[in-house]
C-alpha cells in the first residue's frame, strides 16, 4: 500500500471520529468555545512533537512557516463556521457530508496552482467521491423543526467552511515542500493558538462547562492534531487532488458511528454511499504515468 494512501486513511478515521464528537458537543456548547477548548487538546501533541530529531530538516523555514500557521488559522476558522452550522440545527448527517466536499475546491485549486494531473480512473475515483460525499445527506433537507433562516444560514455557515477546508489544502501541501511533517503540525497549533487568542479577546468564552463536554471539547483538539501531522505525511508523498478526496470520505466514519451509537437509522442511500466510497478510495489508490505528473513536495527521510 503507498505511504500517502495508508496515512490518508489513518486521517480518514481520526477525521470521521472528529465528525461525530464535533456532531455531540456542538449540541450545547457555543462555536467559538469549541475552538478554544479544541486548541487546548492540540498542545500536548506538538509539546511530543518539539522532540522531533526532524525540527531542523527543511529547505525554506520561514516560507514553511508561514503556511504551517496560515493553514492552522484557516482550519481554525473552518472549524468555527462548521460548529456553527451544526449550532444553527444543521443535522450531522447533512453538515458533516456538506463541508466534506471540500476536495472540488482542493481539487480545482490545485490544477491551476500546483499543475497536478490525473489518470483517468483517479478522474473517475474523485467523481465517485463527490457523488458519494454527497449521497450521505439525507433528501429531506436539514428537518422540518427548523425554520427557514436557520437552515439558510446552516447552509451558508457549511459552504464557508467547505471553502476554508479546501483551501487549506492548498496551503497544506505547499507548505510541507519547505519543512517537516512535525514542523509543520507544531506551527499548524500556533495558527491555532492565534485564532484562540482572537476569539477571548474579541469577547467572554463560557468556561462554565461541564466535565463531559470540557472533556469532548479537548478529545476534538487530540484528534486534529493527530490528525493534523498524518495529513501533513500524506500530502508530502501524495498529490493534493487525490489525499483531499480520499481523507474527505470520513463522513462513512462519521455515519457508521452515529448508526451504532446514536442509533440512526442507515438507509439505502447511504447504503450505497458506503458503496461508492469504498471504490472511490479504490480507484484513487491506483497511479499510473498520468498521475505522476504533478510536482511532489520536498521528501525528508
Amino acid at each position: 500500500m503507498p505511504r500517502w494512501l495508508s496515512y490518508s486513511l489513518i486521517t480518514l478515521s481520526l477525521f470521521g471520529i472528529w465528525g461525530f464528537v464535533s456532531t455531540v458537543i456542538s449540541k450545547d456548547v457555543a462555536p467559538l468555545t469549541v475552538q478554544v477548548l479544541s486548541t487546548i487538546g492540540l498542545l500536548p501533541v506538538a509539546v511530543i512533537l518539539g522532540f522531533s530529531h526532524n525540527l531542523r530538516k527543511g529547505t525554506n523555514f520561514a516560507r514553511g512557516i508561514l503556511l504551517a500557521t496560515v493553514t492552522g488559522v484557516i482550519s481554525g476558522a473552518g472549524n468555527v463556521a462548521f460548529y456553527k452550522a451544526l449550532q444553527l440545527g444543521g443535522e450531522g448527517s447533512v453538515i458533516v457530508p456538506l463541508t466534506g466536499m471540500y476536495p472540488l475546491v482542493a481539487v480545482i485549486l490545485a490544477r491551476y496552482f500546483l499543475k497536478e494531473r490525473l489518470n483517468r480512473l483517479q478522474t473517475l475515483g474523485i467523481g465517485l467521491a463527490l457523488v458519494a460525499i454527497y449521497l450521505f445527506s439525507p433528501r429531506g433537507g436539514l428537518g422540518a423543526t427548523v425554520s427557514w433562516r436557520s437552515e439558510f444560514s446552516a447552509w451558508m455557515y457549511g459552504l464557508v467552511a467547505l471553502i476554508l477546508f479546501g483551501l487549506s489544502v492548498i496551503t497544506i501541501k505547499c507548505g510541507t515542500r519547505h519543512i517537516s511533517d512535525e514542523l509543520s503540525t507544531i506551527f499548524y497549533t500556533v495558527g491555532y493558538i492565534l485564532l484562540a487568542i482572537v476569539i477571548v479577546g474579541a469577547g467572554p468564552v463560557d468556561w462554565n462547562l461541564s466535565w463531559k463536554n470540557w472533556g469532548l471539547g479537548i478529545l476534538i483538539g487530540l484528534l486534529m492534531a493527530t490528525a493534523t501531522l498524518t495529513v501533513f505525511v500524506a500530502y508530502r508523498w501524495g498529490k493534493a487532488s487525490i489525499v483531499a478526496p480520499v481523507t474527505a470520505l470520513y463522513p462513512l466514519v462519521t455515519v457508521m458511528l452515529a448508526a451504532l451509537i446514536l442509533k440512526e437509522r442507515l438507509d439505502l442511500v447511504k447504503v450505497a454511499a458506503i458503496i461508492l466510497a469504498l471504490m472511490a478510495g479504490a480507484a484513487l489508490s491506483i497511479e499510473g504515468r498520468a498521475g505522476q505528473l504533478g510536482q511532489p513536495g520536498a521528501r525528508f527521510p
